[in-house]
């Protein structure tokens, strides 16, 4: 079996449809392969917030491209189908033949990861009877929000726009240019309604072939032009085959050392595949916290950066790929002004982050901002970033203020109860927002998840915080912190997910936080006893979101619960669609989840293989069973080294190699 495709000869529904990406621009592909009129999709850019609102805007897709044979549109013929998507060198490949056999048509494409503007695609049409083929190349901004004002430009083997959605300082800039086409023919452009594109004609007899190479180039700036033309330019002086090559070579840095060797090859390739659906939103160069719907065309909760960043998609980046990993936060520290704008303007100090976010640090989820958790999880994956990677220079610039200006926020944010003597947050939504607005109807007191974290930033500012907060200061953080009344029912030995929790269903797993990433009690039992409460509450939704299993894993992975984290690991696989496996949020919701890609990364190395990487050594409590059989990974980076884990099943020590 090939694990690093995914190499598909039937039809499948087009919520199955794959993405691409580079960390700059992707999107999905559409079921014929190039597109045409009707084409479903727009393109996605990082971080393209236009306007004083911040609103997360898509862009015409890159490959739009009308097929006609006779004059008529062609159709495919699913029978004929095949499609491969290329894990390791980052092509999508398409090959149909029409309804009415008179062509085959086969398309490829990929988004450049050396070269992010550029998105080339090859389009190849072979004649299986004596006809006329044509050939309609578009850029269409029918399924993108309108613009405030459209500025093209044409030529003869190019057409162009600047698009303008009110913001001068983010235009977008896009450029399609015909490279070559063989047999070679002159080309007319095309404006139509919201499109503007190039078209060629060829007479062909039967056997005969008709191949058109494209570049797409998509840049953002005050005037973001010259540098659309500048990669034409690169696109034509290289030629589609160089690019290609190119990419690949960039590809193969991305992938550089990393592997996944599974006993189970669909775990292998599942795997494989839920690192390329990650790392198409991420780019070393792109400073940006990624999103759930990461760069593909279904743009879901407002394209927003969520906590799923720093609990669901760092940690295996952490791993895997630290620097995209430190970007992430580098992002969150940029954000610094306006998280202290926002927790000013909720009466408190320090700084409160966004539950949803942007650029500007402002939050985007109206109540739903209550869920003042997020400043923790930051402040957490900050240390955790530099506990695993060594990197103090990030600590010291970045890392502690963080810490430092989280801490201050729940300090103010921390009532005293004197006479319980202990430490409350009063008026939270817990991670699970499902008890504001389906059982509570307000804001709950004392979020056990959020009172774990806040406590653990609260202590850790105090450790950490010596130039950025007074001796005073750091001393009621740490009061406050020991203080932190964390809520528990005492006669069933479970944590209470907030105070007054009454055991209705619930929709993640907020209790299954205090035992990963954090760790409130080392406690195998409780671990097992609270994973297993809230496991069942969970079920009773039916809803299971790809996220849970993971932090399920790995808190019982902790405890040395192998067979329980086996089916979590199995409860996961189902939470992808269709043949190419594209990660969803739930069993049973649509739409693309990059944090789903992430999770179940995240199981594969913190439950399965159990690593540890808080410590000053790297370590690991494998948890692998005869079913879920061998796992290695390879590549994993700590403390400046590469390393290799692999374990057995049935073993409670991993094989922990540097290479």
């Amino acid at each position: 079996m090939q694990t690093w495709s995914y190499d598909i000869r039937n039809w499948y529904p087009e919520e199955g449809s794959p993405y691409v990406g580079n960390g700059w621009i992707g999107g999905n592909l559409p079921l014929n392969g190039h597109g045409g009129p009707g084409h479903p999709y727009p393109a996605s850019l990082a971080a393209n917030y236009q306007g004083a609102a911040e609103t997360f805007t898509p862009v015409p897709h890159w490959l739009n491209a009308d097929v006609r044979f006779e004059g008529r549109r062609v159709r495919p013929c699913f029978v004929h189908f095949h499609k491969v998507l290329d894990l390791k060198e980052g092509t999508f490949s398409t090959a149909y033949t029409d309804s009415e056999s008179c062509v085959r048509v086969e398309t490829e494409t990929f988004c450049h990861r050396g070269d992010p503007a550029l998105s080339p695609y090859r389009l190849t049409v072979t004649a299986l009877k004596a006809g006329r083929i044509g050939l309609t190349l578009r850029l269409d901004r029918t399924p993108c929000p309108e613009p405030a004002s459209v500025a093209a430009a044409v030529a003869a083997d190019t057409v162009a726009w600047q698009l303008d959605f009110g913001d001068s300082e983010r235009r977008i800039a896009q450029g399609l240019r015909l490279l070559r086409a063989a047999p070679a023919c002159p080309a007319a452009v095309v404006e139509e309604g919201q499109a503007v594109g190039l078209h060629v004609e060829f007479e062909r007899a039967a056997g005969e072939s008709a191949c058109l190479e494209v570049a797409a180039a998509t840049t953002r700036g005050a005037d973001p032009r010259p540098a659309m033309r500048a990669a034409l330019d690169r696109a034509q002086k290289s030629g589609y085959d160089a690019l290609r090559r190119a990419h690949a070579a960039a590809m193969a840095r991305l992938w550089e050392g990393f592997d996944v060797a599974a006993e189970d090859p669909f775990l292998e390739r599942r795997l494989r595949g839920a690192m390329f659906y990650l790392t198409a939103g991420y780019r070393e160069d792109v400073v940006w916290g990624g999103t759930p719907s990461s760069l593909s065309s279904k743009v879901n909760w407002g394209n927003c950066v969520f906590w799923d960043t720093e609990f669901y998609m760092f940690p295996p980046l952490l791993l895997t790929h630290p620097e995209l990993a430190r970007n992430t936060l580098l992002y969150r520290h940029r954000m610094l002004p306006g998280a202290r704008a926002n927790a000013a303007a909720g009466g408190a100090r320090g700084a409160r982050f966004g539950w949803q976010s942007h650029l500007n640090g402002s939050g985007h989820a109206g109540p739903f901002e209550d869920e003042i958790h997020v400043t923790a999880d930051i402040a957490y994956c900050a240390w955790w970033y530099t506990q695993s990677t060594g990197d103090t220079e990030f600590m010291d610039r970045c890392g502690r203020e963080l810490i430092a200006e989280a801490a201050r926020f729940f300090a103010s944010r921390t009532a005293w109860n004197a006479s319980l003597a202990r430490a409350e947050i009063h008026g939270v939504i817990p991670p699970d927002e499902h008890v504001w607005d389906h059982y509570a109807g307000a804001p709950v007191n004392n979020s056990v998840m959020t009172n774990a974290y806040a406590a653990w930033t609260m202590a850790k500012g105090a450790e950490l915080g010596e130039g950025l907060a007074t001796p005073d200061e750091r001393a009621e953080w740490r009061r406050l912190a020991a203080a932190m009344w964390l809520p528990r029912d005492e006669a069933r030995g479970i944590y209470l997910e907030y105070e007054g929790y009454d055991g209705h269903p619930i929709k993640q797993a907020d209790v299954g936080h205090l035992f990963f990433p954090l760790l409130v009690t080392r406690d195998a039992d409780a671990i097992r006893r609270n994973v297993r409460f809230y496991a069942d509450r969970e079920r009773e939704t039916g809803l299971y979101l790809l996220h849970s299993p993971f932090v399920y894993a790995a808190a019982l992975s902790r405890a040395g619960d192998a067979a329980v984290v086996r089916r979590f690991c199995e409860l996961a696989q189902r939470n992808a669609t269709g043949p190419f496996e594209v990660p969803r949020e739930s069993n049973y919701g649509g739409g693309v989840c990059t944090t789903a890609a992430g999770a179940f990364l995240g199981l594969a190395l913190y439950a399965l293989l159990g690593i540890e990487n808080t410590g000053d050594r790297l370590e690991a409590h494998p948890c692998l069973t005869g079913e879920t059989g061998r796992l290695a990974v390879s590549g994993l980076h700590f403390r400046g080294r590469r390393w290799r884990v692999a374990a057995e099943p049935g073993a409670d020590q991993a094989t922990i190699e540097p290479l």
